[in-house]
């Protein structure tokens, strides 16, 4: 391409031309490539020279050409110099004759530089998409998840019945309905909404709002949707909670195919390997939202290796992770709880000590797992990092009399996380075999504790142990509010009120039900609120 200076770059142009004030895409030109270095053919040996030699040919300068387009009397173009493609003789003819002369045209000049990234483009509002190659199959991720009702669908659900509490809430104007739609949205009757799978939006209480002031115990009708399921993908969870295994995949290749997800423990504490299998139950969707049942056999089939279908590039299984037998579960607590196996510890006696029967099996049993958690005369300390339980010294012992310098073993335990990461497998054109959450900071944690122990206290907390009041719901909000307040204010004082176990919780709300008959104010027999 002539003009150019810098074999490294090339100089371009792109014209848009109008006409009759509308657009239409010039026609291709293609360009050599300055950067192209052609194969070399091989040359013909010179020949001699005569006596008249022919003269080198003269290159020609690049002259401008006449091939212009008509221009609209009048218009912006009539105003403007050739442009670029003019000069250059490239200019295309009108697309559509009919279209007239050409009205305007508009021009930018612009250099390729050869391994230059591409100017990024402004999106002007628009989400960029990356679109994957639909051929390639892959095995992308697989997780852990729990069903959440928080997608807002825009699907109507009903209304919702709100009574206002004071007087003068002016709505008027835009500015004073958003600033009451605000309140209203932040009430706790309509952030109940959500226990009934339901939301509402700003939109829709402004909506509601049609008068131009609002006084005490006048009411307006609220539009509500409806919640659907997401799956959210969660690090731990445990035992005896119902949870999905998910895979997401890539590639045309494996839409429709099987999906195979096998559960492996990193180190064993289960199954006592690592890299061991951990059979849970697979269970259905119905069950999934069904309690489970309290007397006889646990729903669900116990399984080592769970297959779905890909659908959406998408398999989700609903499983239940405990084992079939509620004794084996049982066991998988007390593991989980003690820890890893690590040794034994020989404990010496100091002295004469009778063990009669099982209360003094007990008594004896205290006495040595303190002498060993502390140290003695005869017995060094448990080391640090580990421990033992009073019902590995109580098997140990027998109904005896044991003397002086006489021994007994019990195990020692390392406490340690329960991790689980997962195996998954598909066939497409190819067969995909991979691990995932196999990583420090990854793995999923079987944790021994209820979820629910360190949760803030909720309303719904209250209104399960005393019974729901509809015109209660406020004042007990403010008492909930002020509560969780208060905790994590003692909290991060040094003053812990340790209400983080379930048990705690029920102990305290007892006492608080006795005081306050059921939190209901106005049966409060003794005390003061005050809000903070």
């Amino acid at each position: 391409m002539q003009g150019e200076t810098d074999p490294k770059q090339l100089e371009f142009y792109v014209t848009v031309e109008y006409f009759s004030h509308k657009k239409h895409a010039t026609d291709n030109v293609n360009v050599n490539n300055p950067l192209h270095t052609p194969v070399p053919t091989p040359q013909p040996r010179p020949q001699q020279p005569t006596n008249n030699p022919t003269p080198p040919p003269q290159s020609t300068p690049e002259t401008p050409s006449n091939n212009t387009q008509p221009r609209a009397e009048n218009s912006p173009a009539a105003e403007k110099p050739a442009s670029q493609m003019e000069e250059r003789g490239v200019a295309g003819q009108n697309a559509n004759p009919s279209e007239g002369e050409l009205h305007d045209y508009q021009e930018a000049q612009g250099i390729i530089e050869a391994e230059q990234p591409p100017t990024p483009q402004s999106n002007e509002g628009k989400t960029v998409s990356i679109v994957q190659d639909s051929s390639v199959e892959e095995l992308l991720d697989a997780y852990f998840a729990k069903k959440e009702y928080t997608k807002q669908t825009g699907e109507a659900a009903g209304t919702l019945e709100y009574k206002f509490g004071g007087n003068g809430n002016k709505t008027a104007t835009d500015a004073e309905k958003e600033k009451i739609a605000k309140i209203i949205l932040g009430k706790p009757a309509v952030k109940a909404l959500t226990d009934k799978k339901e939301y509402t939006t700003l939109e829709a209480i402004k909506q509601a709002l049609s008068k131009e002031v609002y006084n005490k115990d006048e009411k307006i009708n609220i539009q509500t949707f409806k919640l659907g399921a997401e799956l959210k993908k969660i690090t731990s969870a445990p035992l005896d909670t119902k949870l999905y295994l998910v895979a997401k995949t890539a590639g045309s290749g494996l839409s429709d195919k099987q999906a195979t997800i096998i559960i492996k423990e990193k180190d064993g504490l289960i199954k006592g390997s690592a890299g061991a299998v951990l059979p849970i139950l697979e269970i259905s969707e119905e069950q999934m939202d069904q309690a489970t049942p309290t007397t006889g056999e646990v729903p669900g089939t116990e399984k080592s290796k769970f297959t779905g279908k890909i659908e959406n590039g998408t398999v989700k299984i609903p499983v239940h992770l405990r084992p079939k037998s509620d004794d084996e579960l049982k066991q998988w607590k007390e593991k989980i709880s003690k820890g890893k196996e690590d040794g034994e510890y020989t404990y010496k006696f100091g002295g004469e000590n009778k063990v009669t029967d099982e209360n003094s099996k007990k008594r004896v049993a205290e006495a040595i797992l303190k002498n060993a958690k502390n140290g003695n005369t005869n017995n060094e300390k448990i080391a640090d990092g580990k421990t033992a339980y009073i019902d590995d010294i109580e098997k140990a012992l027998e109904i005896k009399t044991y003397q002086k310098d006489q021994t007994i073993k019990f195990k020692l335990y390392k406490k340690e996380k329960e991790l689980l990461y997962l195996q998954a497998k598909a066939q497409g054109e190819k067969q995909h075999d991979k691990e995932f959450l196999k990583a420090d900071g990854a793995y999923f944690e079987v944790g021994s504790k209820c979820p629910r122990c360190e949760a803030e206290i909720t309303l719904k907390d209250i209104e399960n142990s005393f019974d729901v009041y509809s015109n209660q719901k406020d004042f007990r909000q403010k008492i909930v509010d002020s509560l969780n307040r208060f905790i994590k204010q003692r909290k991060n004082e040094g003053k812990d009120l340790h209400l983080n176990t379930c048990l705690r919780k029920a102990h305290f709300f007892a006492q608080v039900g006795v005081e306050t008959l059921g939190i209901h104010g106005d049966w409060i027999i003794e005390g003061k609120i005050n809000h903070l």
